[in-house]
């Protein structure tokens, strides 16, 4: 049923709109890990290859469309499938109706701290990653107050339902928002959850912060409270630091979660030079890591990066990664 919707939409693309432009990005990692306890497997391979194909920019009044597919290596296979897709309907200033495939979620990171590709959540929402699939609503109240809402699922979470209403007012954005979920992520519950987000960005300082009150019941109750903040300073032209801290009380259910992480990022010319250390607790389990990733910019849309790191395990010896990184975004219009 998917893949009909995915050809019909294509089809009125081809039909409908004149193409304007396809956009195409990727993030690709090879390399390793060294584990020097190991005396019969003391490297092991790894891989992430994540590239992103995109039709964007189409238009005909009233109607706004764009897709994107995304290529991934999984362990055993190959898997090319959808990204996104986005059919907006609006004839006023003050609101708009979409049909939407897309992740969604709160707590973002910001650029400087997903460039490690090894991270497994280098692109993803830090308080909860939903794909969705469904209506969505916006409306703008005035200026500064606007509203959306969201219905709509998937075949994990079941039913997902949305509100939000965001306050805008530079340089500050404020969004509150309510959650729902038929099942939660970990656990076959069904979970109400509501939040604020916040980001101040500024020409030296940027500020994000999101957390978000869940509760969860079935067969019993439970409650976490979830908190993911961010700041990045603009020390001078070519050099930036910063912090993040992610904290969750009762994760999935059984255990608090503490990541703090600081990240220092150097540029010269067409160099960079981005080191960051980051510490976990869960629970009584403590680690940290230690990441350096050396980048060239090749040209304004591709870079390729040398990316290294040191794990610090509680329990057991330290062992280390690297690899090669290469990331790119580019647009070609038609």
């Amino acid at each position: 049923m998917r893949t009909i919707i995915i050809a019909v939409f294509l089809l009125l693309a081809v039909s409908l709109y004149p193409v304007p432009a396809i956009q195409l990005s990727g993030f690709s990692f090879l390399g390793g890990y060294y584990y020097p306890e190991r005396e019969d497997k003391e490297i092991s391979y790894f891989d992430r290859q994540d590239i992103r194909f995109g039709i964007t920019g189409l238009r005909s009044k009233p109607l706004v469309f764009e897709i994107s597919l995304n290529y991934a290596e999984e362990l055993l296979r190959d898997r090319l499938g959808l990204y996104s897709l986005f059919l907006v309907y609006q004839t006023a200033d003050t609101w708009s109706g979409s049909f939407q495939i897309v992740d969604i979620g709160y707590g973002k990171p910001s650029e400087p701290f997903s460039r490690d590709l090894t991270d497994p959540e280098y692109d993803r929402y830090r308080l909860g990653n939903y794909r969705f699939q469904g209506i969505r609503f916006d409306h703008s109240l005035s200026s500064q107050f606007q509203a959306s809402y969201r219905i709509g699922g998937n075949s994990h979470n079941t039913s997902i339902g949305t509100a939000t209403l965001s306050f805008l007012l530079d340089p500050v954005t404020l969004d509150i928002f309510y959650l729902y979920t038929g099942r939660d992520n970990n656990l076959n519950k069904t979970m109400h959850s509501g939040g604020t987000e916040l980001l101040v960005k500024s020409r030296c300082i940027q500020l994000r912060h999101a957390q978000s009150w869940q509760h969860l019941s079935s067969t019993f109750t439970t409650s976490n409270y979830i908190s993911y903040g961010e700041l990045l300073w603009q020390i001078t032209e070519g050099l930036q630091a910063g912090s993040e801290l992610f904290y969750a009380e009762q994760l999935r259910g059984y255990r608090n979660w503490r990541e703090l992480s600081f990240l220092t990022a150097y540029s010269w010319r067409k160099l960079m030079n981005t080191v960051q250390y980051s510490r976990t607790e869960t629970g009584n389990l403590k680690t940290a890591r230690v990441t350096g990733i050396v980048t060239c910019s090749l040209s304004d849309s591709l870079s390729v990066g040398l990316n290294t790191g040191i794990h610090i395990p509680q329990v057991g010896d330290n062992y280390y990664s690297f690899g090669l990184q290469v990331k790119f975004n580019e647009k070609f219009p038609l």
